[in-house]
């Protein structure tokens, strides 16, 4: 039996091989996202899995494409989508486990000090009052900056697609920011004001920003192999 062999034209981005048609792999995609896989890197590791299936399923069972599609999803399908759903849910600790391991990272650790001494220096020469107008209205800058950044990142660059790794880098931080933001903007209620809490804040903050260009430097290359 002679090998089945791609399309001439056909050039593979991933790194399954594939007796399959471009036109085959793109049946698949088009179907998973219709199915509500709609992050393109969670997307491409079930379209590398469902892929490499299929193609086995036509092989061992003399099928075509569409046969062992059909019949591998009439299978599969329910386990496929409960992945999906449960690895895009906070039952996933990944993204926390590697927010904290960034928080490890020695130049992170060395950072908290020098804020939290710059935060307190700061303090002791700005009028209370001022600091902390000034102090919020600094946060909430660099947030909408960074807001604007993330959104134009994807359309121009990932070309509107959607990719979890990006989104769900900062889930651990916005948690903490959910705890410490009703302090920060009370500071002033207090006798005496917390120069370690701002410190604490801002340091959160400047992380949270770190880790989320980090993880966009460490995936750059294959992102933009994805909407290439």
């Amino acid at each position: 039996k002679s090998e089945i062999k791609p399309s001439p034209n056909f050039k593979p981005k991933f790194l399954f091989k594939m007796k399959l048609s471009t036109q085959d792999i793109q049946f698949i995609d088009t179907y998973l996202t219709n199915s509500g896989v709609f992050y393109a890197d969670i997307r491409m590791e079930m379209l590398d899995h469902v892929a490499s299936a299929v193609e086995k399923k036509m092989e061992a069972e003399d099928l075509i494409f569409y046969d062992a599609f059909k019949d591998y999803m009439v299978e599969n399908k329910i386990e496929l989508m409960k992945n999906n759903r449960e690895g895009i849910s906070y039952k996933d600790t990944k993204t926390f486990k590697e927010s904290a391991l960034f928080l490890l990272k020695p130049l992170s650790l060395l950072s908290l000090p020098l804020v939290i001494a710059i935060i307190y220096f700061l303090m002791g020469v700005v009028d209370q009052d001022a600091f902390h107008g000034f102090y919020l209205g600094f946060i909430l800058v660099v947030a909408l900056i960074w807001i604007i950044g993330i959104y134009a990142h994807r359309k121009i660059y990932l070309k509107g697609k959607r990719f979890f790794v990006i989104e769900q880098s900062g889930i651990l931080f916005f948690f903490i920011f959910q705890i410490m933001n009703p302090l920060i903007i009370n500071q002033r209620s207090f006798d005496e004001p917390n120069f370690w809490l701002y410190g604490l804040f801002f340091y959160f903050f400047l992380n949270a920003l770190a880790f989320q260009i980090y993880n966009l430097k460490l995936h750059q290359k294959k992102l933009l192999k994805m909407v290439s």
